[in-house]
């Protein structure tokens, strides 16, 4: 599958960062000075609410235990990916509409037919960038047992995104995706995934949920 090789591709790319910022932190508690204004740190405040040294509005501070645990998850998801013959299977997911959805319980990921490239009359859907970030997404949740909380699984496209607290932040599948793809390509926007306009593989994809609906779409982001 393209789409788990593009999706490997950004986690092996997070894993080297996760790396990185763990020599970063090594080096700013030896009390070396560091140039933080690199794309890996504001990857890591972005998504995971976590700051080198201080704590602020924007997060608190980051401990080697938190880059471990977000290295933890991203070498579950490899896993996952890795037995994929095990645990990727065809639907039934939440919705006939939505994409994709990854159950702790069950250890697989459920595959919707909305997962596939399909055209509308205005624009393509899902492109292969929305799915490899979709993979990441799922895959976190058969990864971390807390991922699937209400308070927790937030999606990258909701304003309560930028509002999460640190410590609910490192267990959201949405910044596993979103981190990945940040660091991937060094820049945040636009997002890639299953929610709402401002990321898209495609044109329009405001337009695609104008003519589908929300439910599927944005229920995926808030539930799996």
């Amino acid at each position: 599958m393209l789409d788990k090789t593009l999706a490997e591709d950004i986690v092996r790319a997070a894993l080297r960062t996760v790396n990185e910022l763990g020599r970063d932190l090594a080096t700013l508690q030896a009390g070396t000075s560091l140039n933080l204004g690199t794309p890996r740190w504001e990857a890591l405040q972005k998504h995971f609410h976590l700051l080198p040294q201080v704590s602020s509005s924007l997060g608190r501070a980051v401990t080697q235990a938190d880059l471990d645990f977000i290295k933890e998850n991203y070498q579950g998801v490899l896993q996952v990916f890795l037995n994929s013959s095990l645990t990727f299977r065809n639907g039934p997911p939440v919705s006939d509409a939505a994409p994709a959805r990854g159950s702790f319980a069950d250890q697989k990921i459920f595959f919707g037919t909305a997962f596939k490239d399909f055209d509308t009359p205005d624009a393509k859907a899902i492109g292969p960038n929305s799915r490899a970030a979709m993979l990441v997404h799922e895959a976190i949740h058969l990864t971390d047992n807390r991922s699937g909380e209400p308070n927790i699984h937030i999606s990258e496209f909701d304003p309560l995104y930028d509002k999460m607290s640190a410590d609910e932040a490192i267990h959201n599948s949405s910044g596993y995706a979103t981190f990945a793809w940040h660091v991937k390509r060094g820049f945040d926007q636009p997002r890639f995934g299953g929610g709402a306009a401002m990321g898209s593989d495609g044109p329009s994809f405001k337009r695609v949920f104008q003519s589908f609906g929300w439910a599927g779409f944005y229920f995926r982001c808030r539930r799996g």
